[in-house]
């Protein structure tokens, strides 16, 4: 058993009750129980409730008398010896802490006491005894519990003075945790898609736990595996979880690729097979698509000589197939300067019209005049796709759908 000091910095805090939460993390990454505790910021204690009571007897609460900030607390009823102290603080507003326990020993009992003995209980046997320096009142004990198994117990401490003045029994709870070597004797417990449950011997080198697992009966693709480490005797790590992919003997690689434009489907898509399978694939290469006329929907708007005009803007759809049948999309778009169309027909945007509807595959065109810094704004009875162009042709404004 081990204590520490932590120093944390609460400048950022409120002045008020908080609580912090504590948890420790050895070499292994095996980390404690988290420990709470309670404390008040304040830059005095003045309007700050500060109860107490000894020995868990509810019949000796007190409030303790505020000077400065220092709270005093009156123990001229208290026997000579040791003894627990709970204290609790009332913010107000009904925020308050959880007790917070401590040993102390009233004096003139310690005054030229050397040591205490000092009694260990780990399960209801007699673990530990010894006589324990004292020092301002304050027992420090050291117990090494390493002999003992690994898993949860119970432990009792009382202390006694020289003249037989006994403390009450404090009792607290423990995990004995697995040093290293007997982590190397644990076994991996583990379960591929949540299925049946396996075990398998592993080795412990420099901390790390290595096992090997066989996968020849997956089937290829995405699986899914939860692990944990058990020692046989109801001593187990946390359950992790991982995510892998199994990939064919001999590896990957792309055996075939499909393309197809637009609104095509992959029953109309090009089919090419690879005389061998690429591992890493690359495609650089001209692909023979055919011309696709202008789409409303999505085109190329420029501005060449002073005139307005429109190029088809494609989609072109790829889906590539690796050795074990798994294939994976991607659309990208190009521009085709072979299809080609002037913009004609356009006519002044007025502040209040009714517009028919275009016909099938078509775009209406309005002109306005704006100056820098206005602000034009569109209302539309019912959804449907709007873009402005600049002059030069660049695009400042587009919505579609119920964005519009």
């Amino acid at each position: 058993m081990a204590s520490w000091n932590i120093e944390a910095n609460i400048s950022s805090l409120d002045e008020r009750l908080h609580a912090i939460h504590v948890h420790v993390c050895d070499s292994d990454s095996i980390f404690s129980v988290p420990v709470t505790q309670y404390f008040t910021k304040a830059s005095g204690l003045a309007g700050m409730k500060i109860r107490c009571w000894f020995d868990g007897d509810f019949s000796t609460i007190q409030e303790g008398e505020n000077t400065g900030n220092v709270i005093l607390f009156d123990v001229a009823n208290l026997t000579d010896g040791y003894h627990t102290l709970q204290i609790q603080a009332d913010g107000g507003s009904g925020a308050i802490s959880a007790p917070i326990t401590k040993g102390f020993v009233k004096i003139p009992q310690t005054i030229g006491v050397e040591d205490f003995t000092c009694l260990c209980m780990i399960d209801n046997k007699v673990f530990k005894q010894e006589k324990v320096p004292v020092g301002q009142g304050i027992v420090t004990w050291d117990i090494d519990v390493s002999s003992l198994s690994q898993g949860f117990h119970r432990i009792l401490i009382q202390i006694v003075t020289p003249s037989g003045a006994a403390s009450n029994v404090w009792q607290s709870f423990f995990l004995r945790d697995a040093t290293l070597e007997e982590f190397g004797e644990f076994k991996c417990v583990y379960a591929f898609d949540g299925a049946e449950s396996y075990t398998e011997a592993g080795t412990m080198t420099n901390g790390n736990f290595h096992f090997d697992l066989d996968v020849s009966s997956l089937e290829h693709g995405l699986h899914q595996i939860t692990y944990m480490l058990n020692n046989g005797k109801g001593v187990t790590t946390q359950a992790q979880t991982q995510f892998f992919i199994k990939t064919p003997l001999g590896g990957n690689g792309i055996s075939e690729y499909w393309y197809w434009l637009n609104e095509q489907d992959d029953e109309q898509a090009q089919k090419i097979t690879l005389p061998e399978r690429e591992e890493t694939f690359h495609l650089i290469s001209l692909l023979p698509v055919e011309s696709q006329p202008i789409r409303s929907k999505l085109f190329q708007f420029r501005v060449e000589d002073g005139k307005p005009v429109m190029y088809a803007r494609n989609d072109i759809h790829l889906r590539f197939f690796d050795a074990a049948g798994r294939f994976t999309d991607i659309t990208e778009q190009y521009v085709d300067e072979s299809v080609k169309q002037e913009v004609t027909n356009i006519t002044d945007l007025l502040p209040t019209q009714t517009i028919n509807r275009p016909d099938s595959n078509s775009v209406k065109w309005f002109s306005f005049d704006v100056a820098p810094g206005d602000t034009a704004a569109f209302k539309l009875s019912q959804p449907t796709t709007v873009q402005v162009f600049a002059p030069s042709g660049e695009e400042v404004f587009k919505a579609s759908e119920a964005a519009s």
